[in-house]
């Protein structure tokens, strides 16, 4: 995860801050993700890091729990489940060739081979199952999460989680 810290002031309120354990006027850390920024004390023992370790595998769960839920359960697909070992994107177009064909960067493609010839063209959506973290795909394998709903749920982009 990258770790940026820049000279942003913001108050914590004071419940919160009781609660999560912050010392009153204790400078922090903010460390950021896609879709996270986390903060921390800038200095921790080794109990405070244990401590903020486990809010952190909390909050992993509780995020993991959503997809599963979202997702639901694997149902054994009979011929084997589909997007067990997704392919790679199979091409890829410079900036200039997407313009000329229309096609918004950040969009996956369509490849259709035909003979010796492959048509390239926007397949209409930019996030599919390629793009989960191999990690976090077995993950989500071993936990019995569908990856059939999974990628309909990346391509669609539809909004499943409501914190």
């Amino acid at each position: 995860m990258k770790n940026h810290q820049k000279n942003v002031t913001f108050s914590i309120p004071a419940d919160m801050a009781g609660e999560s354990g912050f010392a009153p006027d204790c400078e922090v850390t903010i460390h950021t993700g896609e879709n996270l920024l986390a903060v921390v004390p800038q200095e921790m023992t080794a109990i405070q890091l244990v401590q903020a370790l486990n809010s952190l595998t909390a909050v992993s769960c509780e995020l993991i729990h959503a997809l599963r839920a979202a997702c639901g359960q694997c149902g054994g697909c009979q011929d084997g489940c589909p997007f067990e070992d997704a392919p790679e994107p199979d091409a890829a177009l410079s900036r200039e060739v997407r313009e000329e064909l229309g096609i918004p960067q950040g969009h996956k493609l369509r490849v259709e081979v035909c003979g010796d010839v492959a048509h390239v063209s926007d397949a209409g959506y930019e996030h599919d199952i390629t793009d989960v973290p191999a990690a976090l795909l077995e993950a989500l394998v071993l936990g019995g999460t569908c990856l059939g709903h999974l990628d309909e749920l990346l391509i669609s982009g539809e909004v499943i989680y409501h914190g």
